[in-house]
């Protein structure tokens, strides 16, 4: 998978290819178009390049305005919420309009063909943003899916054995992810203290705290797993108590405070309420990718094709994960006795159905995870070590629950351009 896609115009094609040399030479890893085979039918393996990179550097020039691929390429890079690294060659007042709209706001970089070193800055730059988070929702329209103890039980499994920095977000106005994790006493303290998820809405930055509770024993010398308190709070942007001014103010404080949690957690997960309200559009905004837990039931369609309809609505008005390719459904609850009784096929055919949906087909995880006691929301699913809760596991053929829990959120990671290393 490479790191970076290069775009340019074939006049730059020289820079792009300096660049990429460049790059390669840093160990970056690169994807590189000749100017030549940028049509026709290879559009969509463009297309597809853009999707697997973390990275777009667009090379900027007077020479962009007539190249309409470029154009294309940032397009469909933005709508993917792709990071957009311009590097500008000659005048910037000569780059054509559209362009300088789109790389106006972001930190621009300039080849300067008389340096012995032209791309040194843009080289420190990835380095650092190869290291950035990633934020994921966890999302379903219908509730009872598992939704906030798979957001709990994944992030555990992986963070025992990856040992990634780690933040959970409890988004949603019920806050159950907050009560597996501690007590209702515990949970007082911190909202009297204004510890909790209301703080990424506010305005005044004062209002956001500098440190979260851990989630880990304090001598457990792991990577950071960490937990940002859900409140009841959350209620009052549910019911549109707010005026729409306020509001886009609020996203913006959430967007832009989730941006620089990035650069101290390799996972950011959103544990979000079942319904399509401004706290989903500010996550959704704010995230590279979404998972969509599900389980085998009679109308497990329903919560999915409401799904879709949101994305395709919230695709006009914000830049949202791509379907299917921001994507990854988990089928849920399998094997459950009682259904099997009752619909001894229950099981298969959700799993068809999701596979054989043009809008989810790609997304659906090959590893599914069981009914099991362990997955339910019961006081004793998440010990309050929750690195505890792997000697709870029990056995499921052919491997553990502990494993298939790695497995599963490991292939959602991925697809989320989660890095293995600490």
């Amino acid at each position: 998978m490479a790191t970076v896609f290069i775009s340019y115009a074939s006049a730059d094609e020289g820079v792009a290819r300096g660049l990429k040399a460049f790059l390669d030479g840093e160990g970056v890893s690169t994807y590189f178009a000749p100017a030549h085979a940028r049509s026709g039918q290879f559009v969509a393996a463009l297309a597809n390049e853009v999707m697997k990179a973390r990275v777009v550097i667009v090379v900027a020039s007077a020479a962009t305005t007539d190249q309409t691929w470029v154009d294309e390429e940032l397009t469909f890079a933005r709508t993917h919420h792709k990071e957009i690294i311009p590097i500008v060659v000659g005048d910037y007042a000569s780059i054509p309009a559209w362009l300088s709209f789109i790389i106006g706001p972001l930190q621009r970089y300039y080849y300067d063909s008389k340096s012995e070193q032209p791309f040194q800055r843009i080289g420190e730059a990835l380095r650092l943003l190869k290291n950035r988070g990633r934020v994921i929702s966890v999302l379903n329209m219908k509730g009872g899916v598992g939704k906030t103890i798979l957001t709990a039980n994944l992030s555990t499994a992986v963070h025992a054995r990856d040992d990634l920095s780690t933040l959970l977000v409890d988004f949603d106005p019920q806050h159950n992810l907050t009560q597996l994790f501690f007590s209702l006493v515990r949970k007082e303290e911190f909202w009297e203290k204004k510890l909790s998820v209301a703080s990424l809405l506010a305005e005044e930055d004062h209002a956001f705290p500098t440190e979260f509770p851990s989630l880990l024993s304090v001598s457990s010398g792991a990577a950071s797993f960490e937990l940002i308190p859900g409140t009841d709070q959350l209620l009052e942007f549910t019911l549109g108590l707010q005026d729409p001014i306020a509001l886009e103010r609020a996203k913006a404080a959430f967007k832009q405070r989730l941006g620089a949690l990035r650069d101290r957690y390799r996972l950011i997960l959103i544990d979000l309420n079942p319904a399509a309200t401004f706290l989903t559009r500010c996550a959704l905004e704010s995230s590279d990718h979404v998972i969509v837990p599900v389980r085998p039931e009679q109308f497990s369609g329903v919560g999915l094709n409401l799904l879709a309809k949101l994305i395709n609505y919230q695709r006009k008005s914000g830049f949202v994960p791509d379907m299917p390719g921001g994507f990854t459904t988990i089928l849920n609850g399998v094997g459950d006795n009682q259904v099997a009784v009752a619909d001894a096929g229950l099981d298969d055919r959700v799993r068809q159905n999701i596979a054989e949906s043009l809008t989810l087909g790609r997304t659906l995880c090959p590893i599914s995870l069981p009914k099991n006691r362990f997955l339910r929301a019961t006081a004793t699913s998440i010990p309050l070590n929750p690195l505890g809760v792997t000697a709870w596991y029990r056995p499921h053929s052919p491997t553990t629950l502990k494993e298939l829990l790695y497995n599963a959120g490991r292939f959602a990671f991925d697809r989320a351009g989660v890095l293995h290393a600490p």
